[in-house]
């Protein structure tokens, strides 16, 4: 899957306008990244989460949310996320890291 058919996916999806918004945001700044496999909208928070093989990020309103498992843990970072605002170049280096 490419970031243009992850975008496609999140246009497709009824998200409220600053969660879209923060989405796109993370499209735009995702071209040196390798693409998610898969978008999924979250039934119990209502996260639009990309899932990669060993990396999950979460897109709410106000914030980023990654999740990072290896062997049985779970590590979770919350990245304070704005629309419009930059990307948090740490956050794009984990999912380089993929």
């Amino acid at each position: 899957m490419s970031w243009f058919d992850i975008k496609i996916q999140v246009e497709g999806l009824n998200v409220p306008s600053d969660q879209f918004a923060n989405a796109l945001d993370l499209v735009s700044a995702g071209h040196d990244v390798p693409a998610p496999l898969s978008a999924t909208l979250g039934s119990y928070d209502a996260g639009l989460s990309l899932h990669w093989a060993d990396r999950e990020l979460t897109v709410f309103a106000d914030r980023y949310e990654s999740y990072t498992f290896a062997d049985g843990d779970t590590l979770i970072n919350h990245w304070p996320h704005l629309p419009g605002q930059a990307v948090d170049p740490a956050l794009l280096a984990i999912l380089v890291a993929y």
